[in-house]
């Protein structure tokens, strides 16, 4: 019959130890006490950000070319050239770019 009760008993102590940290950070957090590193915090984020917009934009351009000319050699290859550009849309908005900002998305 004890060692049923062992395994509950550890997960309760887990989760004592849990609620007892989320509890302490949670206090710091609403106490204001974080904001000493706020000047820290702000210059990862920018450059978090500025990395990340130049793959993205890097990435972007490289993938819309690559729809723009095949869509205008595949159109100029059937005989509709004015068409190029639906099919450059199609491929960017509805094909590359979802697949691309995934890739990114799940590389972060």
């Amino acid at each position: 019959m004890n060692r049923y009760l062992v395994a509950p008993r550890d997960w309760i102590a887990s989760l004592g130890d849990i609620a007892k940290f989320a509890a302490r950070d949670f206090g710091e957090v609403f106490g204001l006490r974080v904001f000493r590193f706020f000047g820290e915090a702000l210059r990862q984020a920018g450059v978090l950000i500025l990395g990340s917009t130049m793959v993205i934009w890097s990435l972007a351009f490289i993938l819309g070319l690559q729809c723009g000319i095949e869509g205008a050699y595949f159109n100029r290859s059937v005989g509709a050239p004015a068409y190029a550009g639906v099919f450059s849309a199609w491929c960017d908005l509805r094909e590359i770019m979802p697949y691309a900002f995934g890739y990114m998305m799940s590389a972060k």
